[in-house]
Order: structure tokens, then C-alpha cells, then sequence
């Protein structure tokens, strides 16, 4: 059970923070940033469901399978909305829908429902990372602008671009390499580290928010 706080209590409610920010401005927030407060909504009822089967030795990997498409949508949205002026505006649509068939038919014929589902979950990773950086060097091209009036955004997408990052190379590994129990438990505490930076990230730009 110790073991266990760390990655399955003191990071999932770590979600709260941002989450916080997000709903207290929410009436301010611009598009992009409301679906990022969808996003983390779904995070958190997520993250409960994990923790609280996990906690009680039960089969929790069911909720990876479902959580992990709807996480595409919402940050694929997210990003649509920031590079809405860019050539890949009109690639979203088509990304959203290409994903969910592959979820769906990788549920159906690969990993069932109680099995992890790190190959979708990969894909999901590297779709994120390429809009992340992107996302990013459209930043940079423009810093004056940013560092004024949009420091949010800097942040929410440093968050996705480090948490999705470490994801991919954690997701990779574990396709292609048979871990002890002791080596795994230590990959996703540090996956679970990640995932405690991005809600840093995220809080600090929400909380920085300004429209």
C-alpha cells in the first residue's frame, strides 16, 4: 500500500490544482482554455477510478482504454483552437476520426479491454507531441507577444510536450522490453512524475491567465 501513494494518490489529486485555477477563471477563459478545463474534468474522474481500483487490487486498466481516446479529442481540440491560422487547422478533423477507428478496432482485434492499451496509447503520444511542438514554434516565432499577453499557452504546451515526451519513451520501452516487477513499478512512478509536471505546468499557466 505505500508503495502506492505516490503514483496512485499524491499524483492523480495533483489534478485538483489546475483544475482549480481553470474553474475559478473559468467565465474568462477563451475557447482553447475551456476545453483544457473539460480536460482536466475527465482527468480527474479518471484518476479516481484508477486510484480507487488500483487501491483495492482490482483490474484498472479498462479505464485506459476509454480515457485515452476522449484525452486525444480534448487536446486535439486544444490545439485546433491555437493553431487555427496554421496549414494544420484543416488536419484535425481527420486525425480525431483516423484515431478513434484505430482505438476501436486495436480494442476489438489487439488489446481487450483488460489489457493496457500501450500501442494506441503510443500513437496517442507521438499525435500530441507533433502538435505540442508546432504549437511551440509558432511561440517562439513570436515572442514578444507571447511573453506579454499569451504566457499561458507557453506553459500548457510545455506541459503536454514534456508529459507526452516521457510518455513515448516509457510507452516504447515497455513494448519492446520484459521488466521485472520491481523495474516497472519504477518506469511508471516515473511516468507518474510526468504526469505531476504537466499539472504543475498547467496550474502555473492558468493561474498566470489572462485574456
Amino acid at each position: 500500500m505505500s508503495k502506492l501513494v505516490y503514483m496512485a494518490l499524491i499524483v492523480p489529486s495533483m489534478v485538483l490544482l489546475p483544475l482549480l485555477f481553470a474553474l475559478y477563471n473559468y467565465n474568462k477563459l477563451s475557447k482553447e482554455y475551456k476545453i483544457l478545463a473539460y480536460y482536466l474534468v475527465i482527468s480527474l474522474i479518471g484518476n479516481i477510478s484508477t486510484s480507487v481500483l488500483c487501491l483495492n487490487n482490482r483490474n484498472n486498466l479498462f479505464i485506459s482504454q476509454l480515457i485515452t481516446p476522449i484525452d486525444l479529442v480534448c487536446l486535439c481540440l486544444f490545439f485546433r483552437q491555437t493553431l487555427i491560422k496554421t496549414k494544420l487547422a484543416i488536419t484535425f478533423i481527420f486525425v480525431i476520426l483516423g484515431f478513434l477507428i484505430i482505438s476501436l478496432l486495436s480494442l476489438m482485434y489487439v488489446q481487450s479491454i483488460e489489457m493496457y492499451n500501450n500501442y494506441t496509447s503510443t500513437l496517442e503520444a507521438f499525435i500530441l507531441i507533433f502538435y505540442a511542438a508546432a504549437n511551440l514554434f509558432k511561440i517562439l516565432d513570436h515572442p514578444e507577444y507571447y511573453v506579454r499577453s499569451r504566457i499561458t499557452e507557453l506553459y500548457i504546451t510545455s506541459g503536454i510536450l514534456l508529459y507526452y515526451s516521457g510518455s513515448f519513451i516509457i510507452f516504447i520501452i515497455y513494448n519492446v522490453i520484459t521488466f521485472t516487477s520491481d523495474l516497472a513499478f519504477l518506469i511508471w512512478n516515473t511516468h507518474a512524475t510526468f504526469l505531476l509536471l504537466m499539472y504543475i505546468l498547467f496550474a502555473i499557466g492558468l493561474w498566470k491567465y489572462k485574456k
